[in-house]
C-alpha cells in the first residue's frame, strides 16, 4: 500500500513528480497503449490528491512479480503505478474495452 510501506515503516503518498509514490482519490481509466510492462491503460487524476497522474505517467499495467491472490507480505515498489497480475489485466481489460462509460478507479489507504 502506497510506497515504502515495507515490512511496518510507515506509507507515503504524494501528487508530486519524481516522488516514486501513489496518488490517492479518483481517477478515470483512459485508453490502453503498449509501455514498458505491455499493455497498460493512462490515468487521469480526478481529485485534488492525485490531479498530477497524467503528467507523471501514473498508469495501471500488470508486472511479473504480482501474484494472482493476496499476499502478506511486500511485492515490489510500484514507483507510483497501480499493478495488477497479468492474468487479472486480462480480466480487466475485457471490461474497461466494453464499457460504454467511463471507468472509475479509487485508490485509497
Amino acid at each position: 500500500v502506497g510506497s515504502n510501506n515495507y515490512y511496518g515503516q510507515a506509507a507515503y503518498f504524494s501528487n508530486r513528480a519524481n516522488s516514486g509514490c501513489t496518488s490517492l482519490g479518483y481517477y478515470r481509466v483512459g485508453k490502453s497503449y503498449c509501455g514498458n510492462y505491455g499493455k497498460a491503460y493512462h490515468l487521469y487524476g480526478l481529485s485534488s490528491g492525485n490531479s498530477n497522474a497524467f503528467k507523471r505517467c501514473i498508469v495501471l499495467h500488470s508486472y511479473r512479480t504480482i501474484p494472482d491472490s493476496e499476499v502478506s507480505y511486500p511485492i515490489t515498489n510500484s514507483y507510483g503505478c497501480p499493478m495488477v497480475s497479468k492474468k487479472f489485466l486480462i480480466k480487466l481489460a475485457s471490461i474497461i474495452e466494453s464499457s460504454q462509460k467511463n471507468i472509475l478507479l479509487c485508490i485509497y489507504y
